[in-house]
């Protein structure tokens, strides 16, 4: 960035869009706003009405070092260290995967389909919490218990959930969880892309900073699947339903499996781009 002053906003948003489009490309306007709220704690319509004021020297120096980062291939959201989604900011750190507006989907079937009566919820993989804390914000008679193998992922996931119904467990899957036959409902965004594709195939900046424990479902990417296929009706009440959201190629094997199982009342929901993401069943 020039190193004269002053700089206004408008000239600021520009610079900064110019400079991150050789890594961001037709993101890279979104990217310049997105810092600029971030470092002047300004909304979005803060940006537009704003635009002749004057930049301090500190803000162009944080936004140099931000930028730096950035233009190694970082993501922005582990740069700055949030994001936001469902209308809501999370913490993020380098154990959580960035959410992705996919998920949206599988809370949305959730809140959708579950009674608003008291609901006892199991998350299998709680990433950054995004999922207990918009549920339980959502619906005040819930409470979800959620549970991640890795230590330092529950830590980032207690920054972001503030209800005291929601259990943050470190747990192999279901190994921590003693609730057996009591569970109304389990959810779960797991890991479901094969093994080879996320070391070979995905984008550098998922490939290289993305954890690959929350990547990567095995050789087919449905390892996950068949083990909570197999056992998610052990700790589910009768007639308990599972949401999962899947790969959009996933549409026939993941309620094949769930068949196979015993479950039933299996249905597919497709997002916005008309590609399968949710799998919801029944366990009798």
């Amino acid at each position: 960035m020039r190193s004269q002053m002053p700089y206004t906003l408008g000239e600021f948003l520009a610079e900064l869009t110019r400079l991150l489009s050789p890594i961001a490309d037709d993101f890279a306007e979104s990217e310049a706003n997105t810092i600029a709220e971030h470092l002047l704690q300004f909304s979005y319509s803060d940006l537009r009405r704003n635009r002749s004021m004057n930049i301090e020297r500190t803000i162009l120096e944080k936004a140099q070092a931000i930028l730096t980062e950035r233009l190694t291939g970082k993501p922005l959201a582990y740069v700055l260290g949030k994001t936001f989604f469902y209308s809501k900011e999370f913490i993020l750190s380098s154990e959580t995967l960035i959410p992705r507006p996919d998920t949206e989907h599988l809370i949305e079937a959730i809140l959708k389909n579950e009674p608003t009566d008291p609901r006892l919820i199991l998350e299998l993989g709680t990433g950054s919490g995004i999922i207990p804390e918009i549920l339980t914000s959502e619906r005040e008679s819930w409470h979800l218990i959620s549970v991640d193998l890795c230590e330092d992922t529950i830590k980032t996931a207690k920054l972001n959930c503030c209800s005291d119904r929601i259990q943050l467990i470190v747990s192999d899957c279901f190994n921590g969880i003693v609730a057996e036959n009591q569970i109304d409902c389990i959810i779960s965004n797991p890991p479901y892309i094969p093994q080879d594709v996320v070391e070979n195939e995905l984008d550098s900046s998922v490939r290289e900073y993305e954890p690959h424990r929350a990547l990567a479902g095995g050789a087919d990417g449905l390892d996950f699947y068949r083990y909570l296929a197999d056992t998610a009706k052990n700790f589910l009440v009768p007639g308990g339903r599972i949401y999962l959201e899947i790969g959009y190629d996933q549409g026939e094997s993941v309620p094949a499996i769930l068949s196979t199982h015993g479950a039933e009342q299996i249905s597919v929901i497709r997002d916005y781009g008309n590609r399968d993401r949710v799998v919801t069943a029944v366990f009798p």
